[in-house]
């Protein structure tokens, strides 16, 4: 699966992120970024407006993400709706709140989801992720612990001094 994503949709719909915030695109990449790994998919993530430190003018790419931006004087609405007009034969879901966006990807056969359907996508991910890191820290947390007997074992064999 490959997500084609409305990038300042994506973190104008997220309310712990601001386009006023100069980090708020590496982080909207960083989360579809963990988002991909767990989920084995790829995803393209096209921004409006100029370079910052996060992408480049030729864009950037993290793990299986490739973080883009539209073009001087082209909004990423165009390069998505390029993409969706080329489609012919390529899977993709188009991830966008954006009425045009969606309503032409879903006339053209293409699988669409709204920004808050892939955010709770993203936020089940991030909820299996957060759980499998506390079992392996509980995990390894009892794997240290002796048992009293063991102590005492222990200092039988190595002495009282070791």
């Amino acid at each position: 699966m490959h997500y084609v994503i409305d990038g300042n949709n994506l973190i104008g719909h997220s309310p712990d992120l601001s386009l006023k915030d100069d980090h708020c695109r590496g982080e909207a990449m960083t989360r579809v970024a963990a988002f991909c790994r767990e989920t084995g998919t790829r995803a393209t993530i096209f921004f409006d407006g100029g370079p910052d430190a996060h992408v480049g003018e030729n864009g950037v790419s993290l793990g299986a993400v490739r973080a883009m931006l539209a073009g001087k004087g082209v909004e990423a609405d165009e390069r998505i709706l390029a993409m969706i007009d080329g489609a012919a034969g390529r899977r993709f879901t188009v991830v966008s709140s954006d009425r045009r966006i969606y309503g032409r990807a879903r006339s053209a056969g293409i699988e669409a989801l709204r920004i808050h359907e892939f955010n709770v996508l993203i936020g089940a991910s991030n909820r299996r992720r957060r759980a499998a890191d506390d079992r392996h820290a509980e995990l390894e947390q009892k794997s240290r612990r002796l048992e009293e007997g063991e102590v005492q074992e222990w200092l039988e064999i190595f002495g009282e001094d070791a």
